[in-house]
């Protein structure tokens, strides 16, 4: 449900990211560049005191597990799309998201050929 309260937003956003204890995503305000302009963005970064902290994995590995993975929250495929369409929508552009995504969506083309 969406809502014009951007502290409502914000709290069910942290409900959402924030689900362990200790916490795998914690929350940090990075500097963007969105519409070609620097702009502060709330992330969630994980880090490695996390209970489900993977550590690094190569992008073709991480791309496998998202694209079959599913949570609580849906799948898992669908979250990167729509976070990385979003991104777009304000001009953000991450070129490992955009790899991951074409390599998400190799792998589901390649499970469920058309």
């Amino acid at each position: 449900m969406a809502t014009d309260n951007i502290q409502e937003q914000v709290v069910r956003l942290l409900k959402r990211e924030i689900d362990a204890n200790p916490p795998t995503n914690v929350p940090r305000w990075l500097d963007v560049v969105a519409e070609g302009e620097t702009v502060k963005a709330l992330a969630f970064v994980a880090t490695r005191e996390g209970r489900a902290y993977a550590g690094r994995r190569p992008l073709p590995e991480v791309a496998e597990v998202l694209a079959r993975a599913a949570g609580h929250w849906g799948s898992s495929a669908q979250y990167a799309f729509r976070t990385i369409r979003k991104l777009e929508e304000h001009g953000i552009r991450d070129r490992n998201l955009w790899k991951i995504q074409a390599l998400i969506a190799a792998d589901i083309r390649r499970r469920f050929p058309a």
